[in-house]
Protein backbone atom coordinates (compact mmCIF):
# COMPACT_ATOMS: atom_id res chain seq x y z
CA UNK A 1 0.00 0.00 0.00
CA UNK A 2 1.48 3.35 -1.13
CA UNK A 3 -1.70 5.50 0.42
CA UNK A 4 -3.33 5.42 3.83
CA UNK A 5 -6.44 3.12 2.57
CA UNK A 6 -6.43 1.63 6.03
CA UNK A 7 -6.67 3.02 9.34
CA UNK A 8 -5.99 1.69 12.84
CA UNK A 9 -7.80 2.78 16.20
CA UNK A 10 -8.24 2.04 19.26
CA UNK A 11 -10.57 3.30 21.43
CA UNK A 12 -10.24 4.01 25.23
CA UNK A 13 -8.33 6.13 27.84
CA UNK A 14 -5.21 5.23 30.14
CA UNK A 15 -7.11 6.60 32.95
CA UNK A 16 -9.82 3.81 33.34
CA UNK A 17 -7.17 0.39 33.57
CA UNK A 18 -8.20 -1.80 30.97
CA UNK A 19 -9.74 0.22 29.13
CA UNK A 20 -6.58 1.98 27.86
CA UNK A 21 -5.91 -1.37 25.32
CA UNK A 22 -7.19 0.04 22.53
CA UNK A 23 -4.62 3.04 22.86
CA UNK A 24 -1.57 0.73 23.29
CA UNK A 25 -2.44 -1.62 20.66
CA UNK A 26 -2.68 1.76 18.84
CA UNK A 27 0.39 2.94 19.74
CA UNK A 28 2.30 -0.18 19.21
CA UNK A 29 1.06 -0.40 15.17
CA UNK A 30 2.38 3.06 14.74
CA UNK A 31 5.90 2.29 16.13
CA UNK A 32 5.38 -0.55 13.37
CA UNK A 33 5.46 2.26 10.74
CA UNK A 34 3.57 0.37 8.36
CA UNK A 35 3.27 2.14 5.12
CA UNK A 36 -0.41 2.94 3.71
CA UNK A 37 -1.78 2.32 7.36
CA UNK A 38 -2.99 5.84 9.75
CA UNK A 39 -3.20 5.26 13.04
CA UNK A 40 -5.49 6.69 15.45
CA UNK A 41 -6.81 6.87 19.15
CA UNK A 42 -10.26 8.20 20.02
CA UNK A 43 -12.47 8.24 22.86
CA UNK A 44 -15.37 6.17 20.71
CA UNK A 45 -17.10 8.79 20.04
CA UNK A 46 -19.84 7.95 17.50
CA UNK A 47 -18.95 10.72 14.96
CA UNK A 48 -15.21 11.21 15.94
CA UNK A 49 -15.15 7.71 14.91
CA UNK A 50 -17.32 8.04 11.35
CA UNK A 51 -14.60 10.98 10.65
CA UNK A 52 -12.00 8.39 11.34
CA UNK A 53 -12.51 5.35 9.05
CA UNK A 54 -14.36 7.68 6.09
CA UNK A 55 -12.72 7.05 3.15
CA UNK A 56 -10.96 3.75 4.05
CA UNK A 57 -10.52 0.67 2.71
CA UNK A 58 -10.29 -1.22 5.93
CA UNK A 59 -10.76 0.33 9.30
CA UNK A 60 -9.21 -1.86 12.51
CA UNK A 61 -10.91 -1.24 15.53
CA UNK A 62 -9.57 -2.15 19.20
CA UNK A 63 -12.06 -1.59 21.93
CA UNK A 64 -12.26 -2.78 25.73
CA UNK A 65 -15.51 -4.60 26.50
CA UNK A 66 -17.59 -5.78 29.33
CA UNK A 67 -19.04 -9.04 29.00
CA UNK A 68 -20.64 -11.55 31.04
CA UNK A 69 -19.35 -14.23 31.80
CA UNK A 70 -15.72 -11.72 31.92
CA UNK A 71 -12.81 -13.55 30.53
CA UNK A 72 -10.10 -11.12 31.17
CA UNK A 73 -7.64 -10.76 28.28
CA UNK A 74 -10.10 -12.44 25.66
CA UNK A 75 -10.08 -11.26 22.43
CA UNK A 76 -12.76 -11.57 19.61
CA UNK A 77 -12.48 -10.74 16.14
CA UNK A 78 -15.94 -9.42 14.78
CA UNK A 79 -16.22 -7.90 11.15
CA UNK A 80 -19.15 -5.48 9.51
CA UNK A 81 -21.42 -9.05 9.56
CA UNK A 82 -21.89 -9.98 12.98
CA UNK A 83 -22.27 -6.09 13.74
CA UNK A 84 -25.48 -6.18 11.64
CA UNK A 85 -27.84 -8.21 14.21
CA UNK A 86 -27.79 -7.96 18.10
CA UNK A 87 -24.89 -6.56 19.67
CA UNK A 88 -21.92 -9.29 19.91
CA UNK A 89 -20.09 -6.97 22.22
CA UNK A 90 -20.52 -4.05 24.48
CA UNK A 91 -18.27 -1.47 24.73
CA UNK A 92 -16.92 -0.05 27.95
CA UNK A 93 -18.59 3.38 26.69
CA UNK A 94 -22.01 4.52 26.59
CA UNK A 95 -21.71 4.54 23.43
CA UNK A 96 -19.76 3.15 21.58
CA UNK A 97 -18.51 1.06 18.03
CA UNK A 98 -21.73 -0.65 17.21
CA UNK A 99 -23.95 2.65 17.56
CA UNK A 100 -21.05 4.20 15.80
CA UNK A 101 -21.58 1.35 12.98
CA UNK A 102 -25.68 1.99 12.58
CA UNK A 103 -25.01 5.70 12.42
CA UNK A 104 -22.14 5.11 9.49
CA UNK A 105 -24.60 2.46 7.94
CA UNK A 106 -27.57 5.52 7.57
CA UNK A 107 -25.26 8.44 6.85
CA UNK A 108 -23.54 6.02 4.09
CA UNK A 109 -19.70 6.71 6.00
CA UNK A 110 -18.68 3.06 6.76
CA UNK A 111 -15.29 1.92 5.57
CA UNK A 112 -14.94 -0.73 2.83
CA UNK A 113 -14.10 -3.37 5.50
CA UNK A 114 -14.45 -2.84 9.62
CA UNK A 115 -12.75 -5.39 11.94
CA UNK A 116 -13.07 -4.72 15.34
CA UNK A 117 -10.67 -6.71 17.62
CA UNK A 118 -12.91 -6.60 21.25
CA UNK A 119 -11.19 -7.46 24.01
CA UNK A 120 -12.44 -8.61 27.56
CA UNK A 121 -11.46 -6.26 30.40
CA UNK A 122 -10.80 -7.39 34.28
CA UNK A 123 -11.01 -3.82 35.41
CA UNK A 124 -12.51 0.03 33.92
CA UNK A 125 -12.59 2.24 36.78
CA UNK A 126 -10.38 5.04 37.80
CA UNK A 127 -6.54 3.62 37.43
CA UNK A 128 -3.88 3.62 35.70
CA UNK A 129 -2.43 0.79 33.77
CA UNK A 130 -3.63 -2.41 32.35
CA UNK A 131 -4.31 -6.05 34.30
CA UNK A 132 -1.89 -8.85 33.92
CA UNK A 133 -4.63 -10.41 31.54
CA UNK A 134 -5.44 -7.28 29.34
CA UNK A 135 -1.43 -6.47 28.95
CA UNK A 136 -0.69 -10.15 28.09
CA UNK A 137 -3.23 -9.77 25.35
CA UNK A 138 -1.18 -6.96 23.66
CA UNK A 139 1.31 -8.59 21.85
CA UNK A 140 -1.30 -11.28 20.30
CA UNK A 141 -3.61 -8.08 19.21
CA UNK A 142 -0.22 -6.07 17.47
CA UNK A 143 0.39 -9.36 15.45
CA UNK A 144 -3.56 -10.31 14.30
CA UNK A 145 -3.88 -6.93 13.32
CA UNK A 146 -0.68 -6.94 11.80
CA UNK A 147 -1.83 -10.22 10.02
CA UNK A 148 -4.96 -8.26 8.97
CA UNK A 149 -3.02 -5.50 7.22
CA UNK A 150 -0.98 -7.70 5.95
CA UNK A 151 -4.01 -9.74 3.85
CA UNK A 152 -5.76 -6.47 3.16
CA UNK A 153 -2.39 -5.25 1.93
CA UNK A 154 -2.14 -8.75 -0.61
CA UNK A 155 -5.81 -8.41 -1.28
CA UNK A 156 -6.72 -11.10 0.38
CA UNK A 157 -8.94 -9.71 3.21
CA UNK A 158 -10.98 -12.98 3.49
CA UNK A 159 -8.16 -15.11 3.90
CA UNK A 160 -8.39 -18.07 6.74
CA UNK A 161 -7.38 -16.18 9.79
CA UNK A 162 -4.99 -17.76 11.90
CA UNK A 163 -3.48 -16.54 15.10
CA UNK A 164 -3.10 -17.05 18.92
CA UNK A 165 -6.12 -15.54 21.08
CA UNK A 166 -6.84 -16.12 25.27
CA UNK A 167 -9.47 -18.17 25.77
CA UNK A 168 -10.51 -19.47 22.04
CA UNK A 169 -10.36 -18.08 18.34
CA UNK A 170 -10.87 -14.46 18.31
Amino acid sequence: MTTARAVVIGIGTGCRHDDGVGPEVASRIAGLRIPGVRVAISDGECTGLLDLWTGSGLAVVVDAVVDTPSRPGRVRRVDEHRLRGPSAVTSSHSLGVIEAVRLGEVLGRLPDRLVIFAVDVERHDLGLGLSAPVSAAVPRLVAAISAELERYARGRPDAVRSYPSAGGPA
